[in-house]
């Protein structure tokens, strides 16, 4: 059992971190995006968010393919 005032805080944490780790992370796709080369490119521009859909599904299928190494 966690008493409600350590809870609160321990929520307030994951709230900030879980915040600026989706900002870092946004940052660098956009950062990241505007080396791309060919057609990847416009893509990346035109749908953020797809684009950073697929790169963390990349990710998670290099990690399955690997067997977590």
């Amino acid at each position: 059992s966690i008493p409600v005032g350590v809870a609160w805080l321990a929520v307030l944490v994951c709230g900030v971190s879980g915040g600026l780790a989706g900002g870092l992370f946004a940052r660098c796709v956009i950062r990241l995006s505007k080396g791309l080369p060919g057609s990847l490119r416009p893509f990346a521009a035109r749908f953020p968010l797809g684009f950073a859909a697929l790169c963390g599904l990349l990710l998670a299928l290099i990690g399955l393919v690997s067997d977590g190494a």
